[in-house]
């Protein structure tokens, strides 16, 4: 299900979708608002995942619920340093399958390092859409700043 709720100069889209592990998942974009009576044309989104909140089972649907809101010109999935998944050659090779860039960060430095992606890509008129797969409440401030 979709629901949106309108801020000033900036429209909140969220997208809960029943994903494997049995919890809810958030998907959630921050864009400008477009004007009234403006041509509306497909955005250009860019999807941050966080492996610790999501495996491979996930990142397909992801995809697909962010490419029924607008084009992917960029997608990443965040995963620690050290961690198992890092080094398993079957997450890369579903991650190349899909198109997801893997980006392998210190495990306390993942959110802002999921930031200043984000920050570069809006800089560099790359996308008008951040949108996050991640545990809901995660990323809540990154979201409301973007």
């Amino acid at each position: 299900k979709a629901r949106a709720a309108r801020m000033p100069r900036r429209l909140l889209l969220s997208c809960t979708a029943e994903l494997e592990g049995g919890h809810d998942s958030v998907l959630a974009a921050v864009m400008p608002a477009a004007p009234a009576g403006a041509d509306v044309r497909r955005k250009r989104f860019a999807l941050f995942i966080d492996s610790d909140a999501h495996g491979p089972a996930n990142w397909a649907p992801a995809l697909q619920a962010v490419r029924g809101e607008g084009d992917v010109v960029a997608a990443c999935l965040f995963l620690a340093a050290g961690s198992p998944q890092s080094e398993d050659p079957s997450w890369k090779s579903t991650l190349d399958a899909l198109g997801i860039q893997a980006k392998v960060v210190p495990a306390d430095e993942a959110s802002l390092e999921l930031a200043a992606e984000a920050a570069q890509l809006v800089a560099e008129g790359k996308v008008e859409v951040i949108a996050l797969a991640v545990k809901d409440g995660d990323f809540h401030f990154l979201a409301e700043k973007i």
